[in-house]
């Protein structure tokens, strides 16, 4: 990946080295800065002043790209991932890691950290200027602080493209591992291996004052089937609830303001758990009915498939 690159020094145990390919950027960086931003924006001062302005620009940079780096390898290295280093080169810099992240997690967390990192340097770089500018601090010193923040925060915005090996890229990876392994991990498993059998049902008859205080409140869920007599009658959610005035709750009951079950709502004890993932997911319910015919014969939850998959990853790690 590198061509010639040369040790600068060694910090926190990460050895910063630098490509170069580097010098060659920094150059045409200070050189664009004294050039063409800073007499842009800050006119009518001295030539000599435009080129240190330019110089401390770039370092600034400099050391921005590396704390950017320094964030990965910190991260990197509390989650126990052997780092090589921190190598600045033509395209910015990269923290080299000795293998690859172990989990889904891991790897987001190391990508995310990047952005966030940048980000805070433009807001400390920003209200330093900001801090300058009201304390009359000279122009190339608030004006160099301003484009440290400039920078950094395009730093973060470039950084954050969902594009690999971009940081944004490894942080849209990470999210289709976890699909992956969610998949592989549920795909084959029928729905009735882990529904919760003999569910919570609320008679049709109950007010909807009882049905919040001792269902709703009291069991922590937004959806309850409705049976009278061991006869699937349909299910009541919270939203329901909702459409009612509070002061009127005494005065109607479940029956009235129950909805019949559908097919959104439901699913059978044979259906692969990937394909009610899908639907708890597509349709919003935080719980299924799970029926054959017109029969209830258990209920299921994201939380139960989080929980399976969970316990089934813990087992066969």
């Amino acid at each position: 990946m590198f061509g010639r690159r040369f040790k600068l020094f060694k910090l926190l145990g990460f050895q910063v080295s630098i490509d170069l390919s580097w010098i060659f950027i920094a150059i045409l960086v200070a050189w664009s800065l004294s050039e063409g931003f800073f007499p842009h924006y800050y006119q009518h001062l001295s030539l000599e002043t435009y080129w240190v302005m330019g110089v401390v620009g770039a370092l600034g940079l400099f050391i921005s790209v590396i704390v950017h780096e320094f964030a990965h390898s910190l991260v990197a290295r509390q989650f126990g991932l052997p780092m090589k280093g921190i190598t600045l080169f033509i395209f910015g810099g990269v923290a080299e890691m000795g293998d690859e992240p172990s989990s889904p997690k891991v790897e987001f967390f190391m990508a995310i950290v990047g952005p966030i990192t940048s980000i805070l340097l433009a807001v400390i770089f920003y209200w330093m200027a900001d801090l300058g500018k009201q304390s009359f601090w000279s122009t190339p010193i608030f004006g160099v602080l301003q484009y440290l923040g400039f920078i950094n925060a395009i730093l973060a915005g470039f950084n954050l493209l969902p594009a690999f090996p971009l940081d944004g890229g490894r942080v849209q990876r990470s999210m289709s591992y976890q699909q992956t392994l969610t998949r592989q991990a549920l795909e084959g498993e029928p729905v009735s291996r882990f529904m919760k059998r003999d569910p919570l049902t609320v008679p049709s008859s109950l007010s909807v004052k009882d049905f919040v205080e001792d269902y709703i409140y009291t069991h922590h869920y937004k959806m309850f089937p409705v049976m009278d007599d061991g006869k699937l009658l349909g299910y009541v959610t919270t939203k329901q609830v909702q459409q009612i005035p509070r002061g009127e709750w005494e005065q109607h009951t479940v029956g009235e303001i129950h909805l019949p079950s559908s097919s959104e709502i439901s699913i059978s004890p044979n259906t692969d758990a990937v394909k009610a993932l899908g639907q708890i997911r597509r349709t919003g319910n935080s719980r299924l009915l799970v029926t054959e015919g017109d029969h209830l014969v258990g209920v299921i939850s994201l939380r139960d498939l989080m929980d399976f998959l969970s316990m089934k990853v813990e087992l066969e790690r």
